[in-house]
């Protein structure tokens, strides 16, 4: 009885776990009936399998407390997989969003009160490839979401809006992919500006030995 309701913080991240090491942990936590309140298992190696776990977690574990927090972030989740885990907490409804005790207001007024907040998913950095699709689609399936953009007024246990969405997407447009463009336009640009500078360097009448022929493994920065 204790442990469904010991609003219980599973941190995992950054351990390289796969799907099959996924599995089992939830597993266990279900067999046990364990509220995993907050639910870290970012920077690993989790994807479509992976993301069943969690949701065969959240059907599983209906006795114990609801999940608050999901930090999923750094990982290889895809578009179906980010849909799939969010319909599976639409279908558990009413138990999903949860009721929390409110963080206090900043004027200090009334006292704390048990009320829906939206389940805190971090799916940034994945491999979602059409964010916003994937919004469109959780929007026609009636999937509600906050895109949590006020510090102030959005976070994990508070949100602005006048009737709780589902979940808070905090960071949702901000994938992989995306990182690996700009990254690719940085590269780009470098090449583009050593040209010039390798043009007037000859231009100068500077000779072969000078910068424009280091190795990019040599240069600093990532």
């Amino acid at each position: 009885q204790p442990l469904r309701r010991c609003c219980g913080e599973v941190d995992f991240s950054n351990n390289g776990l796969g799907n099959q090491s996924v599995w089992m942990l939830l597993e266990t936590l279900a067999q046990c009936e364990v509220q995993a309140a907050s639910l870290k298992l970012y920077k690993n190696r989790i994807s479509e399998e992976g993301v069943l776990a969690m949701c065969e977690f959240i059907r599983a574990n209906r006795r114990a407390g609801a999940v608050h927090e999901m930090h999923l972030s750094h990982n290889d989740i895809d578009d179906d997989s980010a849909l799939e885990l969010l319909r599976t907490l639409m279908e558990q409804r009413p138990r999903y969003p949860p009721r929390r005790l409110q963080e206090p207001q900043q004027d200090g007024g009334a006292r704390q009160t048990l009320a829906p907040v939206p389940v805190w998913v971090r799916l940034n950095q994945n491999r979602i490839q059409d964010p916003p699709g994937a919004l469109r689609a959780m929007e026609a399936e009636g999937i509600t979401f906050c895109a949590a953009r006020n510090a102030h007024s959005c976070g994990p246990g508070k949100c602005s809006r006048p009737e709780c969405p589902l979940v808070h997407l905090y960071l949702f447009a901000d994938q992989a992919q995306r990182r690996q463009d700009r990254d690719r336009d940085r590269d780009r640009d470098r090449d583009r500006r050593r040209e010039r500078d390798g043009d007037r360097d000859r231009d100068g009448g500077r000779g072969a030995a000078g910068e424009r022929g280091r190795p990019a493994d040599e240069e600093g920065g990532e």
